[in-house]
């Protein structure tokens, strides 16, 4: 269960990360001296002019979609900052609110105070910029546990499944306990609310100020979740697929062939999407000989309030890129992101090596054992970097199937070899594995 205090909050006149609150007073005054009050009939009428800009109706912060006066019209003026500027110079001021507040909410504060200073009501100055933030720090921020439909899968009904961050639910078997867990504003909500298809539900928990910043974060681990169960399906991920966001349902593709003069026939049918649901419940998805087990505890790492230790961080990006091309259907885009996961694992910020001959060293040390293999390990990676390449740029480039299996592999016997080799699972940051390299070149 998530601590909801584990996030600190602002105090008044205070910012975790140190606000420059001179700068946004600054652009902010530009802003103010631009913008103007309109009713419906004054937008109107500015629209049929053809002026450009952007249109705001405020409502009361923390009132949702009640309106609460005139409008507010913020022209685009060369060398005046736009909203979506000003916008983003507060939300992005301080993590702590970009954390947990959504730059749609940010908005609602900052134009009802933009109006405020229109109408009178209020002085803009430096003590304005930073009761404007203090207001949004007070804002409480709370644990949410966020729902999605889960695809694809089954689980046994006995007991919600736990994999890391994530929490499933039969809906009908355990929907006391999210009850229990989640108080409903009424009885009965389990029964209520239930996926469109299937009867399983993912769960995250996470903690915001405002539930649409809970959604948003939810949703990217929902994609990570989509993308690490891909990596361990592997070659099965085009066919068995387990979805929240990005859920392909089974198709039938019946394609029929003709010229002038003959009728080809039906060649048959192809299906996409998923067939058979697959068993979350299946030991392999936390089975420790291939380090799977870990996958899940660096996720649990990676959403705490320390993060994730920086080789574990990479180990979860290099998967998420592999399962992210292991659901993918073409060729080329999957090399490229096979490639972009050796990458993430790899790279460096030293210009004694080029990319290419880096990632060739490091998957020719991790997977071969002898002199040889090494070498043909290193050519074979040199080689799909510079199709990787060819096709990043634009360049025509013939992909085989071979290059994309090649490729796959790679990063797979790469990702295990640091979750499951005692000698690489210690390591904690790219220097310990750069010590590890110059060690192994020269033993």
């Amino acid at each position: 269960m998530i601590d909801p205090t584990a996030i600190p909050a602002g105090k008044w006149g205070e910012s975790v990360a140190g606000v420059d609150y001179t700068r946004i007073l600054e652009r902010v005054k530009l802003s103010v001296q631009r913008a103007r009050l309109m009713s419906d009939e004054d937008l109107e009428a500015a629209d049929h002019a053809h002026e450009v800009g952007t249109y705001h109706a405020p409502t009361q912060p923390g009132v949702i979609g009640l309106r609460t006066g005139p409008g507010v019209f913020f022209p685009e003026v060369p060398g005046v900052p736009t909203l979506a500027a000003i916008i983003d110079d507060i939300w992005l001021a301080d993590r702590d609110l970009s954390k947990t507040l959504t730059s749609e909410t940010v908005t609602q504060y900052y134009v009802f105070l933009v109006r405020t200073i229109l109408e009178g009501s209020e002085t803009l100055n430096l003590s304005t910029i930073k009761k404007l933030f203090a207001d949004m720090w007070q804002l409480k921020i709370v644990a949410w546990g966020v729902f999605r439909a889960l695809h694809g899968a089954t689980i046994a009904v006995d007991e919600p499944l736990e994999l890391g961050p994530f929490t499933i639910y039969n809906w009908e078997a355990h929907g006391d306990r999210i009850e229990l867990r989640y108080p409903p504003h009424y009885p009965g909500l389990h029964k209520r609310h239930r996926p469109g298809e299937g009867d399983l539900w993912i769960c995250t928990e996470v903690v915001a100020r405002d539930s649409d910043r809970a959604v948003e974060i939810a949703d990217e681990r929902f994609e990570q979740f989509e993308a690490v169960i891909a990596f361990m399906l592997g070659w099965d991920a085009r066919w068995q697929e387990i979805g929240i966001l990005n859920y392909q349902p089974t198709t039938r593709l019946d394609v029929i062939v003709l010229t002038e003069e003959h009728y080809g026939g039906h060649r048959g049918t192809e299906r996409r999407g998923t067939g058979i649901p697959v068993d979350v419940d299946a030991p392999w998805f936390r089975n420790t000989d291939v380090g799977h087990d870990l996958l899940w505890k660096y996720l649990l790492e990676d959403y705490g309030t320390k993060g994730a230790v920086d080789l574990h961080s990479r180990v979860l990006r290099t998967v998420i890129w592999a399962g992210k091309a292991s659901r993918d259907r073409d060729c080329g885009r999957k090399l490229v992101q096979f490639l972009f996961a050796l990458e993430a694992l790899f790279s460096q910020q030293d210009h004694t090596q080029t990319l290419s001959e880096r990632l060739a060293e490091c998957v020719a040390l991790c997977l071969g054992d002898t002199s040889e293999s090494r070498r043909s390990y290193a050519k074979r990676t040199k080689d799909l970097y510079e199709k990787r390449s060819a096709l990043a740029h634009g360049r025509t480039q013939s992909i085989v199937p071979q290059d994309r299996r090649d490729a796959h592999t790679f990063v797979r016997d790469c990702a295990r070899a640091f979750l499951t080799r005692p000698e690489l699972s210690v390591l904690k940051s790219i220097k310990d594995f750069n010590e590890w390299i110059f060690a192994e070149k020269y033993r």
